[in-house]
């Protein structure tokens, strides 16, 4: 193994590429790698560069984290990002691992390796900070940093309070996520309210699946698709972590169907988008049961967000929409508890409401006030509602409601019905007028008579360029049948026309191929 090493001098505290040649019986091969330098401790990562760009290439489970110019063979576990290399490391002495265990025996060895591993963790600080203003690829595998294992030679609790937590602060804030948007953001954004939004779940497909419903939602707070079962071995408690259980509590914060539907994306159909988050939830039924119970993410038939339990479900077709609306008029709205008829998903249990329960309603409710003319005053509009359903639908009215059909007279009050009387009367004299026996034919009748005169209006400009000089001339030129259909067979003649006989006779001969043009200059403006 050698290094090829960079044209550019090496400068501390710098990131630098140099490429490493390895050797064996066979073949050589290269292999870049980023450095960073202070002193004798160097950390690395190696790369792939290709027309500027850089790719953070995963470090080989194989691969010792520790060096002390050679590799510490056991420590390719130790939870760094990146290898940390000094030949003044204290080994341990099987050398797989370093002293970081404080007692007397140690002390002085420990503290020089804490020392190295703090100097280490400045150096990747200015790694993450190169790697994610330059915007390389791969930016999530320098965020795997993890607990300590059980080492016999380290120190956990020093190792989580000195270089952990500090690492995973430092990564929160770094724009280190690609998302599924493209861009490249923190996992906290500076005002908390962006933050990134990892798929959470034990299962790979459940994970996925929250993916590509959120991913049409809110799709710059999502990582990358290809980067999710990545972070989900990477992310920590301080990590939002995007359960089936979180989905849900988001949907019900919208609160209305019409408020999800205006954040999905363009072209997503919101009830396939929940009908795919419910089979989600489904694949996982303890999660399933438990959402389900506490939270309201099942639309009504007014759009908005219900429990489960609080929701009945509709026999398909059998409930007029007239019906449910009048219903509402008499203080039950029955739509605010039945299932959204888009909503595919099997809800078991739920409490059945069909057309004869409608009818029961409404039956109770006006029963109940019939005898109150104060409370049917306030009902006034949903006993009008009623009383057109009963005149719409007659042979439905007796069978439904015989009792309220046969008392349809005491659900008009005194004004109307005088009202009616008067409008009814109107309308028959109407009838007669214009002798016709119904609304229909009246209505013929009134578009007849409205229909606008298709011929022109005569005027003296028209007269002038006929060469009309009398009544006697107007007369005879009627007599041409193409000049007769454009115009009444009645003249005005005016006093303007009488006095300017003699200057229309010299203004425009006659002519019966006139009256072929006029329709488009009668309708032309006429100089004065």
């Amino acid at each position: 193994m050698g290094l090829k090493e960079s044209e550019d001098e090496r400068v501390d505290g710098e990131v630098q590429f140099l490429t490493v040649i390895t050797t064996d019986a066979k073949e050589s091969t290269e292999t870049d790698i980023a450095v960073v330098s202070d002193g004798l401790t160097t950390i690395a990562i190696p790369v792939e560069r290709n027309k500027g760009r850089v790719r953070i290439l995963p470090l080989g489970s194989d691969v010792p984290r520790l060096f002390c110019d050679f590799p510490l063979l056991g420590t390719e576990t130790f939870p760094f990002p990146v290898i940390i290399n000094n030949p003044t490391f204290n080994p341990t002495e099987p050398r797989d691992g370093v002293v970081l265990t404080k007692n007397e025996r140690t002390g002085a060895y420990s503290d020089e390796n804490r020392t190295i591993i703090t100097e280490a963790f400045g150096l990747y600080l200015t790694l993450l900070e190169e790697a994610s203003t330059n915007k390389w690829d791969n930016l999530h595998l320098l965020a795997a940093a993890h607990p300590m294992p059980a080492f016999e030679w380290a120190d956990k609790k020093w190792y989580t309070t000195a270089i952990l937590k500090p690492m995973q602060a430092a990564l929160l804030q770094t724009k280190i996520v690609l998302t599924a948007a493209g861009t490249i953001a923190p996992i906290h954004s500076p005002d908390g309210k962006h933050n990134i939004w990892f798929p959470s779940n034990s299962k790979e497909d459940i994970r996925e699946r929250i993916w590509n419903c959120c991913s049409t939602w809110f799709p710059s707070q999502l990582p990358a698709e290809a980067d999710v079962y990545a972070w989900y071995d990477i992310i920590w408690h301080e990590c939002n972590r995007l359960t089936l259980d979180q989905v849900a509590e988001f949907i019900e914060a919208d609160d209305t169907i019409k408020k999800l539907d205006g954040e999905l994306a363009d072209g997503t159909d919101v009830h396939e988008w929940l009908n795919a988050f419910y089979a989600t939830l489904k694949l996982s039924n303890p999660e399933f049961l438990s959402v389900v119970a506490k939270r309201r993410i099942f639309p009504n038939q007014n759009g908005t967000f219900k429990k489960k339990a609080e929701l009945a479900a509709r026999d398909a077709g059998d409930i007029a929409p007239a019906l449910l609306d009048i219903l509402k008029l008499l203080g039950t709205d029955l739509r605010d508890i039945l299932l959204d008829p888009a909503i595919d998903t099997i809800l078991d249990d739920l409490p059945p409401r069909d057309g004869g329960f409608v009818v029961n309603q409404i039956t109770a409710a006006v029963s109940k006030i019939i005898n109150d003319q104060n409370a049917m005053d306030q009902r006034r509009p949903a006993l009008s509602a009623l009383l057109v359903w009963f005149h719409q639908h007659p042979k439905s009215a007796k069978k439904l409601f015989p009792n309220l059909y046969e008392q349809k007279h005491r659900l008009v009050d005194d004004e109307t019905m005088i009202e009616n009387a008067k409008q009814a009367d109107q309308l028959k004299q109407l009838l007669s007028r214009f002798n016709v026996r119904d609304v229909d034919e009246l209505q013929a009748v009134i578009e007849k008579h409205a229909a606008p005169s298709p011929l022109l209006s005569v005027t003296q400009q028209i007269i002038a360029s006929l060469g009309i000089t009398s009544l006697e001339e107007w007369e005879k030129a009627l007599e041409d049948k193409d000049l007769a259909a454009l115009f009444p067979h009645e003249p005005k003649t005016t006093r303007a026309h009488d006095s300017s006989s003699s200057k229309c006779r010299s203004r425009a001969p006659k002519s019966r191929s006139a009256a072929r043009s006029i329709s488009a200059s009668a309708t032309a403006p006429y100089p004065s």
